[in-house]
């Protein structure tokens, strides 16, 4: 599975084929079974845990192998699998000193409930990543990452009758250790971005990504083919979008508009062999995807979609979802190429909801950009449509005025050398 065009990023505390684990239990859990298991290939730590009464000791510890030689743990991105992930109360990881008499923990109790549009609570194989702010300090007060850790573990809750079974694949400390990287994304292809949004852009020297439905290409409201021409010569690019249905052009999502995986996937690829064939996107934009509304999954208990994109190429994916105020990034290179929250990246705004709210909505986006910046994370700016001064008046626009305020704070962070602003297919990279 491994990717040889993509580094992975981290020092590694565990990975497949994983082994050494110990599990301890609570009072009020019951593990019915724990080793090693076969996941697509790979040998992962399996538990399989049936809660047998309240907490606080319903849960149960995957304790790593003591490390040899000390790690620092700023960051970690912890890869698990679970067929049924809301079966988990929450989780909660640990790094420390020998015997945790110095630690950090940090306790994973949003975005757990899986749907079809969200980032991270995703059943099958996917990601959690907890950086510095995250953390909660015990015994000492320094930086975590000059903590001389040796140890980590996981602690899962499991409610009282339900059973969970999952699986660990990997946890990296460090794997954020890399400058930040901020995509500006903007969906649908909208000619008031070109013409509006990319000279705001510009004035602060940002490049920008646009996702294109290309049976709109050239209607009313929509990018022309010679606008997005010159839109990808300014140093920008294109990649796919849709849905692409001949009748409804554009509404909906690939599961409204399509009956099937193999209709929803020649959609896809449809998209994707247009922006090559116009010079619009490169080999590594034809290998990410923007899901239409977001939605990725017919169901929280059919995936077959996301496997299917994997399968045919596809490697880096965004949600549309408003952003989680704990979890709103990740990291690409910290996760395994068949890691399904690849596909399914978060997205720190934009949506405007009405004008009495819109400046706290930029504030609060501002603060993510700070964030993302702080922690070297991989964050994505969702932008549609660019409208005049306190203009905007509906989900998909936002005010030229409020677009610029959030352009000052991507080059204050830029300025400072603590973000890079990138192509969204340089996470595909």
């Amino acid at each position: 599975m491994a990717d040889a065009s993509r580094a992975a990023y981290g020092n590694v505390l565990i990975e497949p084929p994983v082994s050494g684990i110990t599990v301890t239990t609570g009072t009020n859990v019951s593990v019915s079974s724990s080793g090693q298991g076969t996941v697509a290939g790979e040998t992962l730590w399996m538990v399989t845990a049936t809660g047998t009464g309240a907490g606080p000791t319903n849960n149960f510890e995957i304790n790593l192998p003591v490390a040899s030689e000390a790690f620092s743990a700023k960051d970690v991105a912890i890869e698990i699998y679970t067929p049924n992930i809301s079966k988990m109360e929450r989780m909660v990881i640990y790094v420390g000193t020998t015997g945790y008499a110095k630690f950090a923990s940090h306790s994973i109790s949003t975005a757990i409930v899986p749907t079809t549009q969200s980032p991270f609570a995703i059943n099958g194989l996917t990601a959690y990543f907890v950086h510095e702010i995250l953390w909660t300090k015990s015994g000492f007060t320094h930086p975590l990452g000059d903590l001389d850790c040796t140890q980590c573990k996981l602690r899962v809750y499991v409610s009282n009758g339900n059973t969970l079974t999952i699986g660990l694949r990997s946890i990296r400390a460090g794997a954020m250790r890399k400058k930040a990287r901020l995509a500006i994304t903007a969906d649908d292809g909208y000619s008031s971005f070109v013409r509006m949004g990319m000279p705001i852009l510009q004035e602060y020297g940002l490049k920008s990504t646009m996702s294109i439905i290309y049976i709109t290409v050239g209607t009313p409201g929509y990018a022309s083919l010679s606008q997005l021409g010159a839109y990808v010569a300014a140093g920008n690019e294109c990649i796919p979008h849709g849905p692409n249905h001949p009748t409804t052009l554009g509404t909906g999502n690939l599961f409204t508009a399509w009956a099937t995986n193999t209709e929803r996937l020649a959609d896809v690829i449809a998209c994707r062999d247009y922006l090559l064939e116009n010079g619009l996107t490169s080999e590594w934009g034809a290998k990410c995807y923007i899901w239409p509304q977001g939605k990725y999954a017919e169901t929280v208990t059919d995936l077959s979609f996301l496997e299917l994109m994997l399968d045919n190429g596809f490697s880096v994916g965004r949600t549309s979802d408003g952003p989680n105020a704990t979890y709103h990034m990740q990291k690409n290179n910290g996760l395994s190429t068949r890691n399904l929250q690849l596909l399914c990246g978060p997205v720190i705004g934009h949506t405007w909801t009405s004008s009495g709210t819109e400046a706290a909505n930029i504030a609060n986006i501002s603060s993510y950009i700070n964030d993302v910046a702080a922690a070297g994370g991989d964050g994505t700016l969702t932008l549609h449509r660019v409208v005049g001064p306190d203009a905007a008046a509906q989900q998909t626009q936002i005010s030229s005025n409020r677009l610029r305020e959030l352009c000052v704070a991507i080059k204050a962070q830029v300025d400072a050398g603590n973000l890079d602003v990138v192509l969204y297919s340089e996470f595909a990279r």
